[in-house]
């Protein structure tokens, strides 16, 4: 296995005895974890939230910490449009805890 890099920090998948392990800021994440995204985008005079797991049970992990959490975006990015990725630690299906792997990250028009 090749080291690991800045490069690959985030969202880099590998095998540990056929289970998927992802990577993230160099270290594996717990067994029971997912990894998350939400973004607020405004088009116009509407706000459009997206809220994404790379598992299912991920989805709510998001809402989960936005609901506990929701506040800290605004202070860095104000009114503007962001991203930021999530962890969700699971419990089976049960949410357990969340937090911020990376972001916000505000969006810039292209």
């Amino acid at each position: 296995m090749p080291p690991r890099t800045p490069a690959r920090d985030l969202g880099e998948h590998e095998e540990d005895h056929g289970r998927p392990v992802w990577i993230i800021d160099g270290r594996p994440t717990p067994e029971h974890a997912d990894i998350g995204y939400p973004s607020r985008r405004r088009d116009g005079d509407r706000v459009i939230v997206h809220v994404a797991g790379i598992h299912s049970p991920c989805s709510p992990g998001v809402v989960h910490h936005l609901a506990h959490h929701l506040a800290e975006p605004y202070r860095t990015t104000g009114d503007q449009s962001f991203s930021l990725t999530v962890r969700c630690q699971l419990d089976g299906l049960t949410i357990t805890g969340s937090d911020i792997l990376s972001g916000p990250h505000p969006w810039r028009p292209g």
